[in-house]
């Protein structure tokens, strides 16, 4: 018997863009006998089903007439002989940053504040600032859905490329990640290569025990700053990624636009653009759509300003998307997964 069922679940709390979808069914699992009721479940009424975490990289688009599949896994294992960390899914993210800091374990502080679960966290192999998940991979635990059995990846079995994964593609709605596994430093090793980590570096004494510290602050500092909170105002982050395009291309586009920037790609012949100033030139900071609407302050991220319907977000999105596309002939993909 599925323990905790909800019915006719108002998902705002779910997921934070806050819109007022509604879920046919709701459950929280914190153990794999709990999934596999809940997938007996769904199974016996017919029902599809949808894994979520903290919901943060989630838009509903309309109501789900299914099952939607809280991942509430908890624990932190550490293997010392490795500098191994095996974390449970439902982990929150930023939490596990901090931990990692407080065992004097290093590598993550540049990806501080991110949003999310654990479990979520390799799907979209989240990066920033010159820091990405698979860098400190080192295995992960996945239940099939569809063969009911506890399947382990490691970092070639998972894919990993530029905000994405084998979980987003042909293992999309097939696996239900239950931990993951990751191997950091026992010193720092600091990233700085951007801009908004200027000036941080060891100390003038030559002491550089607190430079990961220092980063973490900074990290955390620029996120808020340039982010909104999405318990305040609802949102997913950057909605758009950065768009990958041919070396020929963008030769082209910057004749036209020569003020336009471009950073290296992982193939020689190609470049990726920034998301932000295209969507910045296309003015998408003035454009709003029933009660969604793009932040002031920072053009990828759309908003749920007032009491918005998922497909409000939608709709400006592919508003923009097609903005960006008859200025510029690039095609914008979502970072965020549209259900």
């Amino acid at each position: 018997m599925i323990i905790n069922l909800q019915t006719e679940v108002d998902l705002s709390p779910f997921h934070t863009f806050g819109t007022r979808q509604v879920a046919k069914y709701l459950v929280k699992v914190s153990n794999l006998q709990e999934l596999e009721s809940a997938l007996d479940f769904a199974a016996k009424e017919e029902v599809p089903i949808q894994i979520l975490g903290e919901g943060s990289n989630t838009l509903f688009k309309n109501d789900f007439s299914g099952l939607i599949i809280v991942v509430a896994f908890r624990g932190i294992v550490y293997d010392c002989s490795q500098n191994v960390l095996q974390i449970s899914a439902g982990e929150n993210w930023h939490g596990l940053v901090k931990h990692t800091l407080g065992r004097s374990l290093y590598g993550l502080e540049n990806l501080a504040l991110i949003p999310g679960s654990v479990g979520a966290a390799p799907v979209q192999n989240i990066g920033a600032y010159g820091v990405e998940l698979k860098d400190f991979f080192f295995s992960l635990s996945a239940y099939d859905l569809e063969q009911r059995r506890v399947v382990e990846f490691d970092k070639t079995d998972c894919q990993f490329e530029y905000r994405d994964s084998v979980f987003k593609r042909e293992g999309l709605d097939k696996f239900l990640i239950t931990r993951v596994s990751l191997k950091l430093y026992d010193e720092p090793r600091p990233i700085l290569g951007y801009p908004d980590l200027n000036g941080l570096d060891s100390d003038a004494d030559g002491e550089s025990e607190n430079i990961s510290l220092k980063i973490y602050e900074r990290v955390c500092e620029v996120r808020r700053r340039k982010l909104p909170n999405p318990a305040i105002l609802g949102n997913a982050g950057s909605y758009f990624k950065n768009p990958v395009i041919p070396l020929t291309h963008f030769s082209l586009l910057r004749q036209k636009y020569p003020e336009m920037p471009a950073f290296k790609a992982d193939k020689p012949d190609e470049v990726k653009l920034s998301a932000a100033w295209l969507t910045d030139f296309v003015g998408a900071k003035q454009k709003k759509t029933g009660g969604a609407a793009v932040y002031k302050d920072h053009s990828l991220v759309l908003i749920n300003e007032s009491n918005a319907h998922g497909e409000d977000v939608y709709l400006l999105g592919q508003e923009i998307k097609a903005d960006v596309r008859n200025e510029f002939g690039v095609l914008l993909l979502e970072e965020v997964q549209i259900i």
